[in-house]
Order: structure tokens, then C-alpha cells, then sequence
């Protein structure tokens, strides 16, 4: 893997109902942002806020010597 990479994975899909039925989904993906440097780091989570509406931000933490980010994106 090269780095600074984003890790994506399926997490969830929000069903809205109506009249008793499916009317839309809403897949959910679960992004780790992995990152040489912490200021890599906030740069890549900073323009996925503002670029997309539904991100909500989740948890950062630190694995040799890499920063990961985890926010959660709904489409």
C-alpha cells in the first residue's frame, strides 16, 4: 500500500420508508484515512468535510508511526 491512502469499506445501509415500502437507500461507508503525517492527515479529512454533506467524523488514532483517520460517509 502506498501512503497517504483512504481505506474504504461497506459499514451500513439506511433504509427510508414510505407507505410500508422501501422508498430510498442510503449506503454508509466506513473511510480510514491513513497518513504519513498528521497534517496530511487533517488536510484529506478538512476537504472531505467540506466536499461532501454526510460525514461524520468517528476517530483518529496512531499504528506505526502512521495517523489513521475514521469518518463515516453516507451518499
Amino acid at each position: 500500500m502506498q501512503y497517504d491512502c483512504i481505506v474504504y469499506s461497506l459499514s451500513q445501509v439506511e433504509q427510508v420508508y414510505a407507505n410500508n415500502f422501501t422508498y430510498t437507500l442510503a449506503p454508509g461507508y466506513l473511510l480510514t484515512i491513513i497518513a504519513r503525517t498528521p497534517e496530511a492527515q487533517t488536510r484529506i479529512v478538512d476537504e472531505l468535510m467540506k466536499t461532501c454533506s454526510y460525514v461524520e467524523w468517528d476517530r483518529a488514532y496512531v499504528v506505526d508511526h502512521l495517523h489513521h483517520a475514521v469518518v463515516s460517509i453516507y451518499f
